[in-house]
C-alpha cells in the first residue's frame, strides 16, 4: 500500500489526471502525484483525505500511519485525525476495508486518548471519527 503513487490508482480507476490548472490544490496534485504515499508528509496524506482523493486507498495509509503515531500531522498534532473527522458516514461506508478500518481505529483510539490527556478538540474529533464509522458499520 505505501508504494502506491496516486499516478497508479489513476491508472487502475481509468481515470486521467487534469493538468495545466495553476490552483494552488492543482500544483499540489502535481507535486505529490507520483511520489509514493510513505513518502508523502502527514500534511500531504491529511490533504489528500480532505479533498477525498482514492479514498480506499488514503485511509488504510492513514490508519498505518496513526497506528504509528497517534497524533501525526505536520501543521499540528491529530491534524490526520482531523482529516478522517471531515469524512461522512457515507463515505466510510463506501470504504471496502471499512471493518478492518474500524477494528485498527479502536485501538488507536486508546492510543491517543492515552497521548492527548483532556484536550478537548482532539477528543471531540476522536468522536466524530468514531461515531461516523459507527454510524457506516450499521448501515
Amino acid at each position: 500500500m505505501s508504494r502506491l503513487t496516486f499516478q497508479q490508482l489513476e491508472t487502475l480507476c481509468a481515470m486521467q489526471a487534469q493538468g495545466g490548472g495553476d490552483s494552488s490544490l492543482e500544483e499540489w496534485y502535481a507535486s505529490v502525484r507520483t511520489k509514493p504515499f510513505s513518502s508523502l508528509t502527514d500534511g500531504d496524506i491529511a490533504r489528500a483525505v480532505r479533498q477525498k482523493l482514492f479514498l480506499e486507498y488514503i485511509v488504510q495509509e492513514t490508519i498505518r500511519r496513526l497506528r504509528v503515531d497517534p497524533l501525526a500531522g505536520e501543521k499540528y498534532d491529530g491534524e490526520l485525525i482531523s482529516a478522517l473527522a471531515g469524512l461522512k458516514p457515507a463515505e466510510w461506508e463506501a470504504l471496502e476495508v471499512l471493518s478492518l478500518v474500524h477494528g485498527a481505529w479502536m485501538g488507536i483510539v486508546e492510543a491517543v486518548r492515552a497521548e492527548c490527556g483532556d484536550d478537548p478538540f482532539l477528543r471531540a474529533e476522536v468522536s466524530k471519527v468514531s461515531d461516523a464509522l459507527h454510524e457506516a458499520l450499521m448501515r
